[in-house]
């Protein structure tokens, strides 16, 4: 059976309605009580008793009627602000005018952060995901600042979690170690996540009495580190398995408008194909969202997309921690996106995706000059890494192999640094910064530390 049965929901709370969601179209209907999680049996004790602050709810409440004196907030006057006009350059040369720009420096006022915003992602969110049953989405400040809310409200020692063999480790090294959360590893392949392994792991420990994962943790296209893609196929698969056993799956998914499966010369732009929440009919899924690849890191902006009694939690927790995303990164995503529209954001992740395709292609042809003799690896198809696998070894001493990177002046990243399993013979190289000279040169030096480290270790060996 698994952990968390399916008797009605708690009740669902909506995030303030605002005019530009209001006008989106048309959301799935709810599901019925009786197929949704019993979200309440996920929440950690802090997910539980979170409440809105006693402070903030009134300001929220009293701030916009019209005529009120407002004495409750502690908010400085938009006159003691330092920026009266902010003005964005594009790299086109376009020149655009931000609104509100005082508005942009005020404090959070409502759950929304950015209204309009927020509006954008939804309906960006619904527009490529698909989503097969109601979500609400709640802006974060980037993905980390979104599996920090999300431990937050779901995690606590004694929980478990599953995750992909190789995995982005903030999780894991964040929040599920230091809090005392189990952490098991899924057996994966050339897709990602291998449902086979995940429903092997599940029922034995279903058969041995063990606690049943909370979650599945994974990150669906170019999965970090390995730059697997998920297909169709693949999603329902793990989906079935995940609502078998009663798992929410938290999808991480930054590396989404970075897809090139044709290479630079035909890709996609925004014709991408969903991922979970299109088959999640059980709302089960949660999804992140990023603009730090797509647009700029240096934004600290993301979104959470998920079953409304999970998104509600989400919100309240960002506004009693941070109150909320930055007003002027909101103000500067907001003025871009609304200029660019759909086309022009299409136009966007098409120039972006020609330039890691071909940046893939450049490190794939070093790989086949200078590794071809110690490794093997499928050419990248999405996202900003190749993985290695280092021919003719089953472990690799990580600590060896680093200080060879060391002496040859060149840095990857070993499996030790993405995985709760040591000593795996595979190394994540990353092809998003350097020019092709540049990569070329460092897959040069990268092949002979592995040549170094091998030499070294056949000499123990003997």
């Amino acid at each position: 059976m698994p952990p968390h049965d399916y008797t009605p929901a708690v009740e669902e709370l909506s995030l303030e309605d605002s005019s530009n969601v209001a006008n989106l179209s048309k959301a799935p209907a709810p599901l019925p009580a009786s197929c949704r999680p019993r979200y309440e049996s996920y929440f950690s004790e802090r997910g539980r008793h979170i409440r809105p602050g006693g402070i903030r709810s009134l300001v929220t409440e009293f701030i916009h009627i019209k005529g009120m004196c407002s004495l409750a907030g502690g908010l400085p006057p938009a006159d003691l602000f330092p920026i009266s006009k902010m003005t964005l350059e594009l790299v086109n040369g376009d020149t655009l005018e931000v609104d509100n720009v005082q508005m942009a420096q005020q404090y959070n006022l409502t759950m929304d952060g950015c209204p309009e915003l927020r509006a954008w992602a939804t309906a960006l969110t619904r527009r490529q995901q698909r989503p097969a049953c109601e979500t609400e989405t709640v802006l974060t400040s980037g993905s980390n600042s979104a599996l920090d809310l999300l431990a937050f409200i779901l995690l606590e020692r004694g929980d478990c979690i599953a995750v992909d063999e190789f995995h982005f480790p903030v999780l894991v090294e964040g929040h599920a170690l230091p809090e005392g959360v189990e952490v098991v590893s899924v057996g994966m392949d050339g897709q990602g996540v291998d449902p086979a392994s995940l429903e092997a792991v599940l029922a034995d420990r279903a058969r041995r009495g063990l606690a049943l994962p909370k979650m599945l943790y994974t990150i669906p296209v170019a999965q970090n580190p390995t730059g697997a893609v998920a297909s169709a196929e693949r999603l329902a698969e793990v989906y079935r398995v995940c609502a078998k056993y009663g798992l929410l799956i938290l999808e991480d998914d930054p590396y989404y408008f970075l897809q090139y499966p044709s290479g630079a010369e035909a890709v996609p732009g925004t014709d991408l194909p969903p991922g979970y929440l299109s088959v999640d009919r059980d709302g089960r899924v949660i999804r992140i969202d990023s603009l730090s690849k797509i647009l700029a890191p240096g934004l600290r902006l993301g979104w959470v997309t998920c079953a409304p009694a999970i998104a509600r939690k989400v919100a309240l927790t960002a506004a009693n921690t941070s109150t909320g995303v930055s007003g002027i990164s909101a103000a500067v995503a907001r003025t871009l996106v609304r200029n660019w529209g759909e086309d022009g954001f299409d136009a966007h992740a098409r120039g972006t995706q020609a330039h890691y395709a071909a940046k893939a292609a450049a490190c794939d042809a070093a790989a086949r000059r200078h590794l071809a003799d110690v490794a093997t690896w499928d050419a990248p198809k999405a996202g900003m890494f190749m993985w290695l696998r280092l021919s003719g070894m089953d472990t690799l001493d990580s600590a060896a192999l680093v200080e060879a990177m060391r002496e040859e002046q060149v840095i990857a990243v070993p499996a030790s640094a993405v995985s709760i399993k040591e000593d795996r013979p595979f190394l994540r190289v990353s092809f998003s910064y350097g020019n092709s000279e540049q990569i070329d040169e460092g897959v040069r030096r990268l092949g002979a530390a592995i040549r170094r480290c091998m030499a070294a270790q056949k000499v123990q060996a003997q």
